[in-house]
């Protein structure tokens, strides 16, 4: 965690898991709900399972879009860390 932005260090965390958080739950809604569910005996491709299906597709890009977030405000930090070292060591 950043000592100079530690609100932002936590913010930062806190999208990362949300963001696993979303992909498992994609990865669960489009694989089992999705394709699983539907190939068991007496059970059809219903609407209900379309929507399932979309619905942890959207999850998953949502939890990767998140992912994608939080990392890019540690990359951030990083590079005012890694400046702020630079501009110190002169």
């Amino acid at each position: 965690m950043s000592k100079n932005f530690p609100i932002l260090s936590a913010l930062s965390v806190l999208i990362r898991l949300f963001g696993v958080l979303l992909v498992l739950v994609g990865i669960y809604y489009g694989i089992y709900e999705g394709i699983i569910e539907p190939n068991l005996p007496n059970h059809i491709f219903a609407q209900q399972d379309a929507m399932q299906l979309g619905g942890g597709m959207l999850a998953l890009f949502f939890g990767i879009i998140s992912l994608i977030v939080g990392e890019s405000i540690g990359v951030l930090l990083a590079i005012e860390a890694n400046t702020r070292h630079a501009a110190e060591s002169k």
